[in-house]
């Protein structure tokens, strides 16, 4: 069910009311990425970012799968915004989105998800989507990033969003402490990668694939995030497009009904 680009699902409806659950974040969203990273480290191993479109298969099940994540070792948690044209994403995000925008979700109900797992539990959530629901917030940017920060958000990821493009986006977050994460890819040539990575907050964002999300049979990520690591300070994550090697191609009927 495809929305227009201006109207995606219901018009924030928990905008105002992520007031009731307040976080008390002393550090901030960069901060506490970097602790979870640091912790993984600590353990000699890779830190989990695991991704979940808040509202499928319903909004009720939102919380409970965030909860099932971190029970399953998530070190931090991607609450993916619904979208009616994901042009990034394959199949099976698709799908989720389509699902939770005929719920009518909105960019308020993720912040409200966030601040519930945030109360629940001492986890980076950082929230994934597409820059227009962000600037059409009803508050405007400024009025989310408020509220994000009031709900404990440590961070955005918006795929759309070039960081030559992103002071307005800037302006808003950094007084409230939530991180704007970069991304960088294959194709990403070095000279600008070279500017993007020093400047990063929180993490870099590596996709290691061309093309949409979704599984594949191989991944031929090393060398590109080799690339970042030689450029970089802050921690990497390669979140999209991770799978293991003997994962197959993802199909139409892959997603659940």
């Amino acid at each position: 069910m495809p929305l227009r680009p201006w109207g995606q699902g219901s018009r924030d409806r928990h905008a105002g009311g992520t007031g009731s659950v307040t976080v008390s974040t002393a550090a901030t969203g960069a901060a506490r990425i970097a602790r979870a990273f640091g912790h993984a480290r600590e353990a000699n191993r890779l830190a989990i970012v695991v991704y979940l479109t808040v509202g499928y298969p319903d909004r009720a099940s939102t919380a409970p799968l965030l909860r099932a994540a971190l029970d399953g070792g998530a070190d931090v948690l991607e609450l993916g915004v619904p979208f009616s044209d994901p042009l990034a994403d394959g199949a099976t995000v698709q799908h989720a989105s389509e699902i939770a925008l005929r719920q009518g979700i909105g960019l308020g109900d993720c912040i409200a998800e966030a601040a519930t797992v945030v109360h629940e539990r001492d986890v980076p959530v950082l929230l994934m989507g597409y820059a227009n629901p962000f600037l059409r917030y009803r508050r405007g940017l400024a009025g989310f990033a408020a509220d994000a920060s009031r709900a404990g958000v440590a961070g955005i990821i918006v795929p759309d969003l070039p960081a030559e493009e992103s002071a307005e986006f800037d302006a808003a977050l950094e007084p409230e402490g939530i991180a704007r994460i970069d991304l960088y890819a294959p194709t990403t040539p070095d000279d600008r990668l070279a500017r993007l990575v020093p400047r990063a907050r929180g993490f870099v964002y590596c996709v290691s694939i061309t093309g949409v999300t979704g599984a594949r049979r191989a991944l031929a990520h090393r060398q590109t995030a080799g690339r970042g690591r030689s450029a970089r300070s802050s921690p990497r994550s390669r979140p999209r497009g991770e799978a293991d090697a003997g994962a197959r191609r993802p199909r139409r009927d892959d997603c659940p009904p």
